[in-house]
């Protein structure tokens, strides 16, 4: 991995995050193809809501991971972005 110069907190710009140390694993965003049923489309995006590098984003920015159905969760998430960006 390159050298890559991250500035301490007091000197990066507001909200700038500095660069994770790794890259985090990749997960698709959901999709479908043309004429995907709600279902489908609806497990796409449980398992981009769910994945880990999800979960760590909430969790590394101090929040708790939502439970619940589905949109309980889209709820959490929303208004946790909503506080955070």
């Amino acid at each position: 991995m390159p050298d890559v110069h991250v500035p301490p907190p007091n000197e990066r710009a507001a909200g700038q995050v500095p660069p994770p140390a790794e890259p985090a694993g990749q997960v698709p965003l959901p999709n479908g193809p043309a004429g995907a049923t709600g279902d489908v489309l609806r497990a796409g995006v449980a398992a981009w809501v769910t994945s880990a590098p999800l979960r760590a984003l909430v969790t590394g920015f101090g929040g708790d991971w939502p439970a619940g159905p589905l949109a309980d969760v889209l709820a959490a998430l929303d208004d946790f972005s909503a506080r955070h960006w």
